[in-house]
């Protein structure tokens, strides 16, 4: 039998980051004859799949993923011992531990960030490991068709948390014609998969 291992983050209705809303609209106690409940949160909140959009203007978004890109063979590559706080995960870590991922394989990284600090408090943001882009060229290279971070993966989710802007994307990384700085875009649809909240 597969054993079958939930990484997912509870959806809660208090966090620091992301509004959680949760609340009856039908109810046997209101007589309505069945029970029906909302569920509502970002998008990027809790566990989710960020499609390229959320980095790219012209990126497709979520509704373009198909499932065959999130189901499948997986590596976990484990970093527990190669990370510190604050701190940049290169290549060389990624190389090492991935040595039996294969070309499209899923990449589930393990670096146990959530046994230092608690999603729940700024410090597992502010002062987690991140990936360079050594890094995310590695992964690249390795054929993974996805990657799972058990850690917030970028550095600028700092900039979020003080509410500063984005850091300009470097010019080799931008589209010709496109500026240092662009706006999130606001339309599009956008989805994820957690639907396990706390009560």
């Amino acid at each position: 039998m597969v054993k079958v291992i939930d990484l997912s983050t509870p959806v809660v209705e208090d966090h620091f980051r992301w509004e959680g809303d949760r609340r009856l609209t039908s109810s046997h106690e209101r007589g309505n004859g069945s029970q029906g409940t909302w569920l509502g949160w970002p998008c990027h909140g809790f566990t989710n799949v960020d499609a390229r959009r959320h980095i790219d203007p012209d990126g497709h978004t979520t509704d373009g993923i198909g499932l065959e890109a999130l189901i499948g063979e997986a590596a976990v590559v484990d970093l527990s011992k190669a990370v510190a706080p604050d701190s940049p995960i290169g290549a060389e870590p990624i190389h090492d531990a991935a040595c039996h991922a294969r070309a499209g394989y899923m990449v589930l990284t393990k670096t146990c960030w959530n046994e230092r600090a608690s999603i729940d408090e700024p410090g597992f943001w502010r002062d987690a490991p991140y990936m360079t882009l050594e890094a995310a060229v590695c992964l690249h290279q390795l054929g993974a068709k996805a990657v799972g971070f058990d850690f917030p993966q970028d550095r600028p989710i700092r900039n979020f948390l003080d509410h500063e802007p984005r850091p300009s994307l470097p010019a080799r990384f931008r589209r010709p014609g496109r500026p240092a700085t662009t706006s999130r875009p606001t339309n599009g649809r956008r989805g994820c998969l957690p639907t396990r909240m706390s009560t």
